[in-house]
């Protein structure tokens, strides 16, 4: 996987049941209900998942040897204004040795349309007022085409992703529909004639690290390497996130803040995590 254009997006979906707006800087996005595991009703915590990230120091992550690293704005409310990616080395014990960056940067826009252009390539998104997207359309510097994607989610039950349709020029049409949660507590991907889950852990993490990129642990292609994009799920446009921790690999980790040692999830599978 190389570059940050489109054709290279993986997957995911966060934590805890949360909603973002990206429209506004300072101001909270409206609730959607949820609806706990006692069938009550109540309004879903509202979070910035990008305040999170700056909070919890966490400056990257890497797949293998792609490394992404983001730069957030000087706010009370930050927000991911570029992202640059490289080639990360390791070593042998796992530790990060170097990184090459790329010279190319995805610098963000925010309006209207949540836009930006990386290798050529300028993406747009459509926004609901959630901060969801309900249109992404890609075109290359000529303007032609690259793909147009729709995104529609369950908003009588907290605001998950649940179906995505795909067009690109030349090609078969793409619907994928995911249930979450599916009758087992976990998350079901329907993707033409097949089916993937993913469980979740049998002692109910909470996904409350904002990291855990779950579409990435199944082996649908177009929903790890197309419609959804892993720099844009860390602004939460992909709907509410799982509330809990898939059943995968985790590897624990300290880092030091203001002198304090904490206990972090520094690994997920293929996926690294850096902090400041």
């Amino acid at each position: 996987m190389k570059g940050c254009h489109t054709k290279t997006l993986w997957g995911g979906i966060f934590s805890l049941f949360i909603i973002i707006c990206f429209v506004s800087c300072e101001e909270a996005t409206s609730s959607l209900l949820e609806i706990d595991e006692n069938g009550n009703v109540s309004d879903n915590l509202d979070i910035n998942i990008q305040k999170s990230l700056v909070d919890a120091g966490i400056k990257g992550y890497a797949i293998d040897s792609l490394y992404t690293e983001f730069v957030f704005t000087e706010s009370k409310n930050p927000r991911i204004k570029t992202f640059r990616k490289g080639t990360a080395t390791f070593e042998p014990n796992g530790k990060l040795k170097s990184i090459v960056f790329n010279k190319s940067e995805a610098n963000i826009a925010y309006g209207e349309k949540l836009s930006y252009v990386c290798n050529g390539i300028k993406t747009e998104m459509v926004l609901n007022q959630y901060g969801f997207v309900e249109e992404k359309t890609s075109r290359y510097s000529d303007g032609s085409l690259h793909s147009l994607i729709y995104y529609r989610y369950d908003k009588v039950n907290g605001g998950y992703l649940n179906y995505v349709h795909l067009e690109r020029p030349g090609e078969e049409r793409v619907t994928i529909y995911y249930t979450y949660p599916d009758e087992n507590g976990g998350l079901t991907i329907r993707e033409g004639n097949s089916v993937y889950k993913i469980p979740m852990a049998k002692n109910k993490l909470s996904n409350d690290g904002y990291i855990c990129n779950v579409f990435s642990h199944t082996k649908a292609p177009l929903t790890n390497q197309y419609v959804i994009n892993p720099d844009l799920y860390y602004f939460g446009v992909y709907g509410t996130p799982i509330k809990y921790l898939p059943d995968v690999i985790m590897e624990n980790g300290v880092t030091t803040e203001n002198g304090i040692k904490k206990s972090v999830i520094v690994k997920i599978d293929d996926y690294r995590f850096f902090y400041n």
